[in-house]
């Protein structure tokens, strides 16, 4: 429909083989058929994949299923310095495998798009149905499960703007730990040093690299970072 977020190819050079896909505007199911199809080509063919998050936010339980996929995918999640994602887009970046979104990132309460007639006890029930999804969710993806309590905490016609040091908190800044365990070891081998020695190439990277991903230069950051990890300087 034409409600659906606008999905296309991101602009520039894209490294990752399964492609760069930019997801912008509202979530809607009728995303599962674009952004959804291109990340299940990207895990049955065993592609990485990023996708840049520009959206106010939509269908939740599509934006769960979306997150799934994403990390089914192993998917990168980016956002420049002027995009956004707003309440259930957030359960999308979760679910990537590392989330490089450097716009504002806000949450509140999940809510009902219909106006039609509901008791209390249907909504409740409602309410609980998305809470379970939600939880159970987010720990699959080894992001906090205070996420939703928070998000429950603000109502929908507020938005609460996430700080840097609460996206770190909720696990939903640079790589999941359980992903970032495995590619390490995959990097050291890769680069044919120790471990020792890569974590301290990962932290000069992160400290001289990530000011210029934080203003959305994606290409100028992946060469930084892979110059550092590779010889140690930049």
């Amino acid at each position: 429909t034409s409600d659906a977020a606008e999905v296309g190819p991101m602009p520039g050079p894209c490294p990752f083989t399964g492609g760069c896909y930019l997801l912008n505007g509202t979530i809607t199911k009728d995303d599962l058929g674009t952004i959804g199809a291109a990340l299940i080509r990207a895990t049955n063919n065993k592609q990485s994949i990023s996708i840049r998050l520009n959206s106010p936010g939509g269908d939740f339980r599509s934006a769960v299923a979306l997150g799934r996929l994403m990390r089914s995918a192993g998917a990168v999640a980016v956002g420049g310095f002027n995009d956004i994602c707003m309440s259930s887009c957030v359960m999308i970046l979760a679910g990537a495998t590392f989330r490089g979104h450097a716009g504002r990132v806000g949450i509140h309460r999940p809510y009902r798009i219909s106006t039609a007639p509901i008791t209390a006890a249907e909504m409740k029930k409602e309410f609980d149905s998305w809470a379970k999804d939600a939880k159970v969710f987010l720990a699959e993806v080894n992001v906090s499960e205070r996420l939703w309590d928070e998000m429950l905490r603000t109502p929908p016609e507020r938005v609460r703007i996430l700080s840097d040091n609460e996206m770190i908190s909720f696990g939903l800044k640079g790589e999941d730990v359980v992903s970032e365990e495995i590619t390490d070891s995959y990097n050291a081998r890769y680069y044919g040093i120790s471990k020792v020695e890569y974590l301290q190439r990962k932290s000069l990277a992160f400290k001289i690299c990530n000011p210029i991903l934080q203003r959305g230069e994606f290409d100028r950051w992946r060469q930084c970072d892979e110059s550092i990890k590779r010889t140690g300087s930049y």
